[in-house]
């Protein structure tokens, strides 16, 4: 079941979150970028998404599966636990963020990490930017996606 997130479930997410990078950054990025990754995706950001009404999460039951954040046209935030990983969790959590953006406008984008572009080129979307920036003092890559509901759209 996918809904949209409450002030009670903020303390939840931020641990399934926090448990994903931690268990799907670290052979991608330094120790130093995964903390940073920590920082970025902090409870106060999780509960300002959630009182903006942006963030919804999937669960079965009492589990919580994923989160995502659906933010103007960006889709952000999109976490699945470990252990719900390859199961159609992101998917449907991805599909409910597109159904939000959609609805008032004609594309979405997505800053990438580099655990999710696979992900992102499956599920239709492609590549409009590269990006890298320091951070650190050290080098960080991503890429910009975008999905267009049926016309082109620009960055």
């Amino acid at each position: 079941m996918i809904r949209k997130a409450t002030a009670e479930d903020a303390p939840q997410i931020f641990a399934l979150v926090a448990e994903t990078i931690d268990a799907c950054y670290p052979g991608h990025y330094s120790g130093n970028i995964v903390q940073t990754f920590h920082k970025f995706h902090s409870l106060d950001s999780i509960m300002s998404d959630i009182k903006s009404e942006k963030c919804y999460l999937a669960e079965e039951g009492p589990l919580l599966l994923g989160t995502v954040t659906a933010d103007g046209v960006h889709v952000r935030r999109l976490f699945v636990a470990p252990f719900a990983q390859g199961q159609g969790v992101g998917s449907a959590l991805l599909r409910e963020a597109e159904r939000a953006i959609f609805s008032s406008h004609r594309c979405v984008t997505v800053d990438a990490s580099l655990p999710a572009e696979t992900f992102y080129e499956k599920m239709g979307y492609a590549v409009v930017r590269e990006c890298s920036e320091e951070v650190c003092g050290e080098r960080i890559a991503w890429k910009v996606y975008q999905k267009s509901a049926g016309e082109r759209c620009g960055l």
